[in-house]
């Protein structure tokens, strides 16, 4: 049987990104290893050691929007359907540091080098919400955050930190729609008038598990 490999990367300060591997056969995970890099550079070549790369999960905003503070039809469905997690969904023009440019710079490296790379935009905290109904809290629920990441991968992961377990969560989200287990894309939203999406690095989705 055929392996595949989908990255991936949760963008972080120094000593602090996190990357993941998700080997992938027939129509399921068998396997997700992950890493902490010092820079993005140390993380690109990180991912990039891998063959048979076929897709990525991004913790970074892979589509851009034309409206008002650069609001998405995405960003807003996350803040109405989680109100509980409203406050880590924040106007793209209002956000700062590595996710933007770490991830981005990341992401238009692996697509540069693979055109034809499936490119999924993630957000591990709130994903971690939809999926179990909890508050993500990694310092304090570190075990029960394990076991959960387990469970749905349904294989052997061992993350050492949050930001490990960010980008296997990013893996395992791409994979999720690389096997068609996830069919809901964010980015078709319906968008309002004005806010039109361009696409910094390519086409890209954004998977989200079914409602």
């Amino acid at each position: 049987m055929s392996m595949s490999v989908i990255l991936g990367y949760d963008p972080g300060g120094n000593h602090s990104h996190g990357v993941a591997a998700a080997s992938v056969a027939g129509d399921r995970i068998v396997g997700i290893t992950t890493a902490t890099c010092e820079t993005a550079a140390d993380a690109l070549s990180w991912l990039q050691s891998h063959e048979r790369i076929v897709g990525v999960g991004v913790d970074t905003l892979a589509a851009w929007s034309l409206g008002a503070s650069g609001w998405r039809a995405a960003d807003r469905w996350l803040k109405r359907q989680y109100p509980n997690c409203q406050a880590s969904v924040v106007s793209p023009n209002g956000l700062y540091g590595s996710m933007g440019i770490n991830g981005m710079a990341v992401l238009c490296a692996l697509r540069s080098a693979n055109s034809t790379l499936i490119v999924c935009e993630t957000h591990p905290k709130v994903l971690y919400h939809a999926l179990c109904g909890e508050k993500y809290s990694y310092a304090s629920h570190r075990r029960i955050m394990n076991d959960r990441l387990v469970n749905w991968a349904k294989c052997s992961i061992n993350p050492k930190n949050d930001h490990e377990w960010d980008a296997a969560l990013s893996a395992y989200a791409a994979a999720q729609g690389f096997l068609g287990h996830w069919t809901m894309d964010l980015y078709e939203k319906s968008i309002d008038q004005g806010e039109s999406l361009v696409w910094p690095c390519g086409e890209s989705k954004y998977w989200w598990p079914d409602t």
